[in-house]
């Protein structure tokens, strides 16, 4: 936490007091029992974020339980009383811990219960699994910037199996080669004003 910028630790400590003065909060860690009830209440925080309804549901859930299963599931809940008000789901493997989905309940936003959460989650997985490595996985959001101290860019390329496809190569090598000459029409020595420096 040193580490990060001040108003970002200023601003979760000050959240983290008003949240414990004004309601008082638990946040519980599920690894391997109680499963069944703290993907009721991930769930519950899901449907109630600003998050988009989750299309793989069954998929997110089966994953939870595989994750467990190897020992490697760090699922976190923020709780008001009894009410799950945050939650992400993070898994630990080979020393990196991967933060894989996040949610917090909106009526909770002013107490920022997500960077508490995130905050705890963090402590634990350096004290307690040793990791040497957080990683957000993919998405550019601009409050990942906040805990990261690098970032990574993936790309990737699609092919898409036509049902003709020699005439998807023969598109694919024309665009190639408009690609090389417009880039050959681009180079130095074909603009006369251009002047060339060797080292």
């Amino acid at each position: 936490m040193a580490a990060r910028p001040a108003r970002v630790r200023n601003s979760i400590a000050r959240k983290e007091r008003k949240l414990a003065r004004e309601h008082g909060y638990t946040i519980r860690l599920y690894t391997r029992s109680g499963l069944r009830q703290a993907m009721a209440d991930y769930n519950a925080v899901y449907h109630r974020s600003w998050k988009a309804r989750e299309l793989y549901g069954g998929l997110v859930e089966g994953l939870a339980y595989g994750l467990s299963r190897q020992g490697w599931l760090r699922l976190a809940i923020l709780y008001v009383d009894k009410l799950p008000v945050a939650a992400q789901l993070w898994f630990v493997a080979h020393g990196k811990a991967s933060i894989f989905k996040l949610a917090y309940d909106e009526t909770w936003r002013r107490y920022s219960p997500g960077s508490i959460l995130t905050k705890h989650l963090m402590k634990h997985v350096i004290d307690n699994d040793k990791v040497t490595e957080i990683d957000f996985l993919t998405g550019n959001d601009a409050y990942k910037q906040d805990w990261m101290s690098e970032r990574r860019e993936r790309c990737a390329l699609y092919c898409i199996n036509r049902p003709r496809p020699r005439q998807g190569i023969g598109r694919m090598f024309k665009w190639l080669d408009r690609l090389k000459a417009h880039s050959n029409s681009r180079k130095p020595q074909d603009n006369p004003s251009a002047t060339e420096s060797r080292s």
